[in-house]
C-alpha cells in the first residue's frame, strides 16, 4: 500500500495533460514499545499536503501480535511504504487487545494502560530501500504526576461522593481519563474506578488537559463532570475528585416539535460551569446527555440527573423528524421549584431547499446526487450536511438547517458532464427557497499516473480540490490517493488564511494502463 501524495497547486486554464509521478517510497519498519514491552496499537501515519491548507489521508497500519525479523536482524511489528524526505506524524491509538507491564500487578487492554501517542520523524531521502522507525513510548510514564510534572507521567487518584452531610463514599464503576481543554480529544489512559480509586497516564503532549469523570457508554443515570488538575496541583496526596450526588434530581425532558408533536431519537445534551455546589470548587462542567424515547408510553421524552443551575442546551433531532437543532441557554431550577413539571425543549423548523438540475440545452439531469455540505470554517455550529437525488424531472429537494452551505450536484458519470460546485449558499432559518441549476461542458484534465519506474499505476483515485476562502475559489489542486478510496480525511488546516479549506471538486480512478480522466467545473 502507497501513501497518498499530492501534485498541486495547478489552475487549469482550459484542456489539460497532466502526466504525475509518484514520489519515491520506501519501506519504513519498527516496533511500537513502552519500557521494552511491545504495545499492541493502531498507527496512523499523517503529514501535511505541499497544497496549503489540506492534509492528506492518513496511511493507517496496525501492529502484529508475533513480530517478525527485519533485513536489519531486528525484530519489527509494523511495516508501512512512506514518501521519501517527508515528515510524518505518527499517531498511535492503543487497542483492546491485551497488555502486561512490569509495573502493573495484572494485565489489561492496552488502551487502559497507555494514551494515545503522537510523534513526529523525516523519513531519509537516500540511502537504503529501507529505514527503521522505532515508536517509543516515554520511560516517564512509569513515574508518578508532581507540580513539576503535570504531563508523561503517571496519575492516580479516588473518586469520592459529593454528599450533602456527612462522609463522602467512594464510587467504582466510573470511567476516568484525561481530555485537552481545547479541543476534547483524549490525551490519556482510560481507566475504571475501584473502591473510588483510578490511574490513567497523560501523553507526553498534554499541556493543557482535564480529568473526566463519567459512566460507562448509555448510562445516562450518571453524568459527566470533569475537573481542572490545576486546583489539586501541587501536592502529595493522591487527587479526590468529588463527583455530586445527582440519585434525587432526575428530571423529565420532554422533546417537541413546533406543532407539539414528540420528537423520538433526539440527542440531547446539557452542559453547565454554574451548576449545584461543590466544597472543593472542583468542577469544570457537569454534562448530562441522552436520547429520547421511542417508546409509545413515553415518546419523545427521557430521564436526566439534572442539577439546579444555568446550562447550555444542545438538540440534534433523530430521523425522520423534519426539525433543525435547537441550541440554546437555560437555568434549571430545584425539583421543589418546578413541582414535577417536564422541561419542555422545542425543536425549530428546518429550512428546505427545492431546485432543479438540467444540462446547457434545458434536459433534466437524472439520478444527480446533491450534496449540500455544511461550512467547516465559520459556520453556524448547528449547521448538518444533507443529500439528495435528483428525479425523473430533475427536481430535488434538501432539508436543512439554517447556515451556509456548499452546493454540490454531480451528474451521472455517463453523461459527460462534471460536477456543478456553488460554494457559500447561504440559508436562513426556516425558510424555504427555490433555484435553478444548469450544468456546463466540464473542463477535462486527463494524464497517466506512474510510479518511479515508470510503471502505471492502476486502481488509484485521483482527485481534485478547490481551496475556497471567504470571497470563493482561490485555486484548484490534484492528488493522488492508492488504493485510498475509503480512507477517512480527518480535520483540515487551515494555515493559509482563517477561513481557507478545501473543496473536493472532482475525482476519477486510473485504468489498467494508468490512464485517468477528471471532469472539473470550468469555476465556482
Amino acid at each position: 500500500m502507497l501513501a497518498s501524495w499530492s501534485s498541486g497547486p495547478r489552475r487549469p486554464m482550459g484542456a489539460a495533460e497532466w502526466d504525475i509521478t509518484a514520489p519515491a517510497q520506501t519501506r519504513v519498519l519498527g516496533r511500537v514499545t513502552f519500557m521494552d514491552v511491545p504495545v499492541p496499537a493502531g498507527i496512523a501515519f499523517r503529514r501535511l499536503s505541499p497544497v496549503a491548507g489540506r492534509p492528506l489521508d492518513p496511511l493507517r497500519t496496525t501492529t502484529v501480535a508475533e513480530p517478525g525479523d527485519g533485513p536489519d536482524g531486528a525484530p519489527f511489528d509494523y511495516s508501512v511504504y512512506l514518501e521519501r524526505g517527508a515528515t510524518y506524524d505518527a499517531e498511535i491509538q492503543p487497542n483492546d487487545d491485551t497488555l502486561a507491564l512490569p509495573d502493573e500487578a495484572s494485565s489489561a487492554p492496552a488502551r487502559t494502560l497507555l494514551p494515545p501517542l503522537t510523534l513526529r520523524f523525516t523519513v531519509p531521502s537516500t540511502g537504503p530501500d529501507r529505514a527503521r522507525a522505532n515508536l517509543e513510548y516515554p520511560a516517564s510514564l512509569a513515574q508518578r504526576c508532581t507540580a513539576s510534572l503535570r504531563s508523561a507521567c503517571r496519575l492516580s487518584g479516588v473518586v469520592r461522593s459529593a454528599a450533602v452531610s456527612g462522609p463522602n463514599p467512594t464510587v467504582s464503576g466510573l470511567t476516568v481519563r484525561a481530555i485537552d481543554a481545547v479541543s476534547g480529544a483524549v490525551v490519556s489512559s482510560t481507566d475504571r474506578t475501584v473502591d473510588g480509586r483510578f490511574t490513567v497516564r497523560i501523553a507526553p503532549t498534554s499541556a493543557r488537559y482535564l480529568l473526566e469523570v463519567s459512566g460507562v457508554a448509555d448510562d445516562v443515570a450518571t453524568p459527566t463532570v470533569t475537573f481542572d488538575p490545576a486546583l489539586f496541583f501541587p501536592g502529595d496526596q493522591d487527587p479526590v475528585l468529588l463527583v455530586p450526588a445527582v440519585s434525587e434530581v432526575r428530571r423529565t425532558v420532554a422533546v417537541r416539535t413546533t406543532d407539539g408533536t414528540p420528537a423520538p431519537a433526539a440527542n440531547v445534551r446539557f452542559s453547565g460551569t454554574d451548576v449545584g455546589s461543590s466544597p472543593l470548587n472542583l468542577y469544570g462542567t457537569f454534562v448530562a446527555a441522552g436520547v429520547t424515547s421511542s417508546d409509545a408510553s413515553r415518546l419523545g421524552e427521557l430521564e436526566l440527573p439534572l442539577l439546579p443551575g444555568a446550562y447550555s442546551v444542545r438538540v440534534v433531532p433523530g430521523q425522520p423528524v423534519r426539525a433543525a437543532v435547537l441550541e440554546t441557554a437555560l437555568t434549571v431550577g430545584s425539583g421543589d421549584d418546578t413541582a414535577g413539571e417536564p422541561i419542555v425543549l422545542t425543536l425549530p423548523v428546518r429550512s428546505r431547499l427545492v431546485g432543479t438540475v438540467r444540462d446547457p440545452n434545458g434536459r433534466a439531469i437524472v439520478a444527480a446526487n446533491v450534496d449540500a455540505l455544511a461550512r467547516r470554517v465559520g459556520a453556524q455550529p448547528s449547521a448538518r450536511s444533507s443529500h439528495s437525488t435528483t428525479d425523473p424531472t430533475g427536481r430535488f429537494s434538501l432539508d436543512l438547517d439554517g447556515g451556509r452551505y456548499d452546493l454540490v450536484i454531480k451528474p451521472p458519470d455517463n453523461t459527460g458532464y462534471g460536477w456543478l460546485v456553488v460554494a457559500g449558499v447561504e440559508i436562513g432559518t426556516g425558510v424555504e427557497r427555490s433555484a435553478s441549476y444548469s450544468v456546463a461542458a466540464p473542463v477535462v484534465v486527463r494524464g497517466t499516473l506512474r510510479d518511479q519506474a515508470g510503471v502505471p499505476l492502476a486502481g488509484a483515485v485521483v482527485r481534485a480540490y478547490a481551496l475556497v476562502g471567504p470571497t470563493g475559489s482561490i485555486q484548484i489542486g490534484s492528488g493522488s490517493d492508492k488504493d485510498a478510496l475509503g480512507g477517512e480525511r480527518e480535520g483540515v488546516a487551515t494555515d493559509e488564511a482563517p477561513a481557507t479549506y478545501d473543496l473536493l471538486v472532482g475525482q476519477a480512478s486510473s485504468d489498467a494502463s494508468g490512464h485517468y480522466e477528471l471532469l472539473l467545473p470550468q469555476a465556482l
